[in-house]
């Protein structure tokens, strides 16, 4: 009984510590991102083209500092049925936060009341903005190390998300598209 109670408390112990450091990043994390939202008035400004990793083409531009570090990408995918929108923030070359953005469409972007119409298919099935379905995901990282995500229907942070990506997929993604925008 008495060994139970010793283990209860170091694990109560070990757990706060975590805890404590994981707010510490968050915190760090947290003041990273405004510090980027702030200054991104002054960053120089860079756009790619990306082809064949949406039907339908992405655009992605880069925000740098003056020295060139990369702070912010923000890029979107589009497809006839929605879009993604991810802003990965980025601190000495390396992936911080990611907000991921899933826009779904009611109907095919191109079927407009109009072509609805002619098709002679109901009104309720042409495209509505209105009708746009968002869902947000929240990936914070600590080195390669994932340590939180706030999504639609959190899982823990070694399970497959909801949105069918792993953090090491999402970080994987966030050094190619840095590598796009390096000299």
């Amino acid at each position: 009984m008495r060994t139970c109670s010793v283990v209860a408390v170091v694990l109560s112990v070990v757990g706060s510590f975590a805890a404590a450091a994981e707010d510490r990043d968050i915190s760090w994390i947290r003041s990273e991102y405004r510090a980027v939202r702030e200054g991104i008035e002054n960053f120089s400004k860079t756009e790619e083209f990306i082809v064949g990793r949406s039907s339908e083409g992405a655009l992605a531009t880069a925000y740098q500092e003056t020295l060139g570090e990369v702070r912010l990408i923000d890029v979107t995918y589009y497809g006839e049925m929605g879009r993604t929108r991810y802003e990965l923030y980025y601190a000495g070359g390396q992936v911080f936060f990611v907000l991921k953005q899933d826009f779904a469409y009611n109907a095919p972007f191109y079927m407009g009341a109009e072509r609805t119409k002619e098709e002679g298919l109901p009104d309720d099935q042409a495209f509505t903005r209105a009708k746009t379905v968002l869902q947000e995901h929240r990936y914070y990282f600590d080195g390669d190390s994932l340590i939180r995500y706030n999504g639609p229907n959190p899982a823990s942070i070694s399970d497959r998300f909801p949105s069918g990506e792993t953090g090491e997929q999402i970080r994987k993604h966030a050094q190619e598209l840095l590598s796009l925008f390096r000299p």
